[in-house]
């Protein structure tokens, strides 16, 4: 019995030992892709603004996403210098003035809405915002782009949030959409006219979101 009680010891302690040089190995595997340059980064348009290293650090942390109902998808709250993104899975909208009386317009589109590549101030939705304020008109612009969706994706959405009864419903809606509406799917499952069962994938997306910060779980 003493062995056997020593054998299941010696077990236990390697396999902590084990786990504890995981974590580590991830903490520094995860610090070391941190410090990594990003090739966009050196590109023209990012070379004198004194926010791109903190954005692309930003963007890098913020490409995450968890799964909605009706095979949709939106980004995981995110809170930055460069993006922010609320607890519903929509990105701040810079010159967005959303008083009372302000009309209201929803803009869905794939990653070129979103914003990939540009800070909140820089995405579509926050430049139609300043030209309504610029114009003397503020209106209340949402950003409901998503990476990868497609038009049938932000037709959803609309439906969805016409559904609800508190939120705050569009005078205007605008869609520009283009290459996802094929690239996307062909991409994830082969076909344009199939889409990815992105629901089923929300368990590897939650585990996915955790990958590099060395969780001892």
């Amino acid at each position: 019995m003493a062995a056997v009680a020593c054998a299941v010891s010696l077990a236990i302690a390697l396999m902590v030992v084990v786990e504890g040089m995981s974590f580590l190995a991830l903490r520094l595997l995860a610090r070391r892709d941190r410090g990594r340059a990003i090739p966009a980064r050196n590109m023209s348009a990012y070379r004198d603004q004194p926010w791109a290293d903190t954005f692309w650090r930003e963007q890098r942390l913020a490409l995450s996403h968890e799964a909605h109902p009706f095979g949709l998808w939106r980004s995981r709250p995110f809170q930055g210098a460069t993006i922010v993104v609320d607890a519903a899975g929509v990105r701040r909208t810079a010159h967005s003035r959303c008083e009372a009386d302000a009309p209201t317009v929803y803009v869905f589109g794939g990653s070129t809405v979103w914003g990939y590549g540009a800070p909140d101030w820089e995405t579509i939705p926050s430049h139609l915002a300043r030209r309504f304020a610029e114009d003397g008109r503020p209106a209340c612009v949402v950003n409901l782009g998503e990476d990868s969706w497609r038009s049938d994706q932000g037709l959803i959405k609309l439906i969805q949030e016409l559904k609800r009864p508190d939120a705050r419903h569009p005078d205007q809606v605008v869609f520009l959409n283009g290459c996802n509406d094929v690239y996307a799917p062909f991409f994830l499952v082969g076909r344009v006219d199939r889409d990815w069962e992105f629901e089923q994938s929300k368990r590897w997306l939650d585990e996915l979101a955790q990958i590099g910060k060395g969780s001892l779980k």
